[in-house]
């Protein structure tokens, strides 16, 4: 009996230790990134103690990620740092499904705003945004207006139209996109004017509503 008390309870801390938030965040950054199974993880699935990870999509595996939580975190701002661009973007974008409670990542998402690849640029953009940092995300879309990169521009006036409030200060940079030589950003600045000429006027609406409507009027 105290033989086998002395092989379990190690096997049982090293399985209870591995299945910690922290440490599930880990492995499906690993994961993320192609690693193959790390030697105690690789231990423990050969004695059926855990189930080796499945070849996934990255956006169930960033899904996983969220649904840790907080806990999840630091790895994924870990991830923003890394040297493999797909998983410095899939980070990011975890931390987006994630919302607020992920705000301690803010000025690493601040910092990847100048990410040599775009699409991790516009991943943390996005992040920020859901955030409510409009503040940072607004003037970093107005500047990637007017990048020389034709996809660059079309995905900054893209997303100027996602802001609600509506983002009604990037109006004259939009209506100067109009003019861009190429027709995605001229359809995408188009777009996004729509978006916040009609996000105004409803909040104008709603606005004017509030004010008419007396305490104690029906509905």
């Amino acid at each position: 009996m105290a033989v086998l008390l002395v092989v379990l309870v190690p096997v049982a801390g090293t399985w209870w230790h591995t299945n910690r938030p922290e440490c599930k965040a880990r492995r499906l950054l690993a994961e993320l990134r192609g690693d193959p199974p790390g030697r105690v993880e690789q231990w423990l699935i050969d004695h059926d103690l855990i189930e080796p990870a499945p070849t996934r999509d990255a956006w169930d595996i960033m899904e996983d990620l969220a649904k840790l939580g907080p806990p999840a975190v630091p790895v994924l701002i870990s991830g923003l740092g890394d040297k493999n661009p797909s998983v410095r973007q899939h980070s990011a974008e975890a931390i987006a499904l994630i919302g607020p409670p992920a705000h301690e990542a803010t000025p690493h998402l601040v910092a990847a705003l100048e990410d040599g690849e775009l699409r991790v640029r516009f991943a943390a953009a996005d992040a920020l945004r859901l955030f409510g940092r409009r503040d940072v995300v607004v003037p970093f879309l107005l500047r990637k207006l007017e990048s020389k990169d034709t996809l660059e521009r079309c995905l900054a006036a893209c997303a100027l139209g996602l802001f609600d409030p509506p983002a009604k200060e990037a109006v004259p940079a939009l209506q100067e996109a109009l003019k861009d030589k190429d027709a995605p950003v001229r359809d995408a600045a188009e777009m996004s004017l729509r978006k916040i000429q009609a996000g105004a006027a409803t909040r104008e609406a709603a606005t004017r509503a509030a004010a008419t409507t007396q305490p104690g009027d029906k509905q």
